[in-house]
């Protein structure tokens, strides 16, 4: 029958309409491309530079079959065109993410999950080829005949400058990426994922966020598939990639609340100016935040998944179509498999926007209706820590120990953000009161969209607009939590805690912006209405919106100029400086074949494991503790306790006595000793019986091969270290 039916299939590739022959559908296509990037994947195997680039290429195509397709079928109405690719993206990371988490909490191997997550594809492959021998035809209409906005120009040529510039960008040792590459790493080791933490070997707490975190595990499953090594992936092709996918998520939402594709493109592009005249080698800029860290986990549920999310339940209210609610669902509960923080700023979101359509509607049966539905899908989450806390014996409470991936005490998290006055997040306004630091409204940009979008959401929420009330209602809620005292500190006393206040405002920027750019565009509307009077330039108004872009990119052309140059900066740092792209670390990854101990400074503790599978290190970000400590025990009556393993880094490297150094390698098991060439310590071991120097390309760092069998503890008051 099958046969048959596949001997009667004619398919017209050429899109001609030939008689008798079906016209190549999506799903054709999809097929196609499937087919072509597995045998990319099997067959090119190996090499580095455009073949890596090409395989990653082909694993991303396999990867977007399912988001791809389900888009297709099921949200096509709402996501066409161009917003479908991050509407398919989020689809295919969150499926791929929820396969992953009982992966991880059951401790299977990498190669277990990727053939699962095979299986999934080839399911969606084998449904596609389904439609095309049962005849199905499209019935929406879709994009495809709209006539194409100038804006596109600017856009383009301004996102893929972003991307290009995030590739220029080399992570600081201390950088949050290098422990997530870490993780990646450790999930290629191809033993059992979730169990040991790539740091010191020992199992992770049964409640460490590391068990439910799909996103790096699908890096590692993407790093798998196209054979790519799991650093340059990330940051070289995976990052760029997600920028970009993430400035569509921002057009997505905005052509959903606007209703127009050249309003939504003039926003993104005044969303993208932004960025890139805040570029800058340090993550504190908003520019530089976006193109370094945008592969981190609750920054892709900032600037990925939160506008979708918007945009899935902006389609349920105006529609009332079920779809679009079990999407937003589903969104929601991606959000906890790639970091909870998405779904605290999605609630917070929510909140607002139902408040504001509920004060717009109070006797709306069907508003009332939709807000509850939206609300339960939103906190449907909360089922599965009610379900797992008490078969696992621990409490809700008992979360915030092992919440931090770095391993950081919540008692340093909750502190240590009221000493680091340049990152600008709380305030203490009086006794025991909080807001969040003035800075991010203060911001001429941000403050620009309070100023002229507020005004302006207010006159269309009177009109009753839903769009506008989804903006207003969400910026005001978020407005009233950060900086009215009583309410922010109540969140930081019983909700967040005072370190993660901060994250509630990352929606802020969004929200202003799309005000922003809603009004602006509305203005010019109205001020071509004027002008068309005039007609000698009526022809002409249809340029305004580029020209007024344009205009902008060349005013802030100089600052974006110099931050480029700053973020390209980051590739050249001195030999007495950290850097981690130093070939040592290369070096470890492909000759030390065995696992081992080995003992470097503190911030290159946090990037070794990045590097190899088999280096446990002996201190994980203890020096910032250590640096801050007198100031965390003031804060908080004594109770911060350093882990020996901190202090014993610290003392090795800042000053001890050779007796006590001898006895800090012994306690850890010690293989390799990792120090600064040309340093006073680099001089001493090169002296002492039982450390031999291994021969590196670096020029920055001397690695010593140590036996503790032959090492000598020599006197208790000789000298070791920088006090030598």
């Amino acid at each position: 029958m099958i046969g048959k039916r596949l001997r009667r299939l004619r398919i017209d590739l050429g899109g001609r309409g030939r008689r008798g022959a079906y016209p190549a559908s999506f799903e054709v296509w999809v097929v196609i491309a499937a087919i072509v990037a597995a045998a990319v994947d099997v067959f090119l195997r190996g090499g580095a530079g455009p073949v890596s680039m090409v395989r990653f290429a082909a694993a991303g195509v396999l990867f977007s079959v399912p988001g791809a397709l389900l888009t297709r079928w099921c949200l096509r109405e709402a996501f066409g065109g161009a917003a479908a690719v991050p509407v398919a993206f989020c689809i295919s990371s969150g499926l791929f993410a929820l396969i992953g988490v009982p992966m991880l909490i059951t401790h299977q191997t990498i190669g277990f999950y990727v053939a699962c997550c095979a299986l999934l594809v080839a399911a969606f492959l084998a449904a596609a080829l389904l439609r095309v021998l049962r005849g199905v035809r499209e019935t929406s209409p879709g994009d495809g005949g709209s006539r194409i906005s100038v804006l596109w120009f600017p856009y383009l040529v301004l996102g893929c400058g972003l991307a290009y510039v995030s590739t220029l960008k080399v992570p600081q040792l201390n950088d949050d990426i290098w422990n997530y590459l870490g993780y990646v790493r450790e999930h290629l080791s191809g033993g059992p994922l979730g169990l040991y933490d790539p740091y010191f070997g020992r199992k992770l707490d049964v409640l460490s966020r590391v068990k439910i975190n799909g996103w790096l595990l699908e890096q590692a499953g993407l790093a798998w598939i196209s054979g790519d090594d799991p650093i340059v992936m990330v940051l070289k092709y995976l990052a760029p990639c997600l920028i970009l996918v993430a400035l569509l998520a921002f057009y997505g939402l905005a052509r959903n609340l606007f209703g127009s594709s050249s309003a939504a493109l003039f926003a993104s592009c005044l969303y993208m100016l932004f960025f890139a005249s805040h570029l800058g080698a340090s993550q504190l800029t908003y520019g530089g935040e976006f193109i370094a860290r945008i592969a981190e986990d609750k920054f892709a549920t900032r600037f990925l998944f939160l506008p979708v999310a918007l945009s899935a339940a902006l389609a349920f209210v105006e529609s009332r179509k079920r779809r679009y609610l079990v999407f937003f669902g589903f969104l929601c509960w991606v959000m906890v498999a790639v970091h909870p923080i998405g779904l605290a700023m999605l609630g917070l979101c929510m909140a607002g926007f139902g408040a504001a359509h509920l004060l717009g509607n109070l006797r709306s049966r069907s508003s009332w209706t939709s807000v509850v539905m939206l609300g339960v899908a939103t906190v449907s989450v909360v089922a599965f820590p009610l379900i797992y806390l008490p078969l696992t014996g621990h409490s809700p409470w008992s979360v915030a120990v092992s919440a931090d991936i770095n391993g950081t005490p919540p008692e340093v998290l909750n502190n240590m953000v009221f000493l680091w006055d340049a990152k600008k997040r709380i305030l203490v306004v009086g006794k025991d009161l909080y807001i969040m630091h003035p800075a991010l409204a203060l911001t001429p940009a941000i403050l620009a969209g309070y100023v002229i979008g507020v005004p302006f959401l207010l006159w269309k929420v009177r009109r009753g607009s839903v769009p506008a009330q989804m903006i207003l209602g969400a910026l005001a809620l978020l407005t009233v939590v950060l900086y009215v005292p009583w309410v922010a500190t109540f969140f930081v006393d019983y909700i967040i805690g005072p370190g993660q206040l901060y994250r509630l405002a990352w929606p802020v920027p969004l929200l202003a912006f799309l005000a922003m750019g809603w009004a602006l565009w509305d203005l010019m509307g109205r001020v071509q209405s004027v002008l068309s009077r005039v007609e000698s330039v009526r022809g002409y108004l249809g340029l305004m919106p580029l020209a007024v872009v344009v205009a902008l990119t060349l005013c802030l052309a100089p600052a974006s100029v110099a931050g480029a140059k700053g973020v390209w900066a980051t590739n050249r740092v001195p030999l007495s400086w950290g850097f981690g792209y130093d070939p040592v670390f290369r070096w470890m990854q492909h000759n030390i074949r065995h696992r081992s101990v080995i003992m470097a400074p503190d911030p290159e503790n946090i990037v070794i494991p990045a590097y190899s599978d088999r280096l446990n290190v002996v201190s994980l970000r203890g020096y910032p503790i250590i640096s801050h400590l007198d100031g965390l025990r003031r804060l908080t009556h004594g109770r911060i306790r350093v882990p020996r393993r901190d202090w014993d880094d610290y003392d090795f490297y800042h000053g001890t006595t050779v007796a006590h150094a001898m006895a800090i390698l012994r306690r850890y098991g010690v293989d390799y000793v990792l120090v600064y060439s040309g340093s006073g310590l680099d001089g001493q071991l090169s002296r002492m019986k039982g450390f031999t120097r291994v021969s590196t390309p670096s020029e920055r760092y001397t690695l010593y091969r140590v036996d503790l069998d032959e090492i000598d503890s020599g006197s208790r008051q000789e000298g070791f270290g920088r006090s030598s």
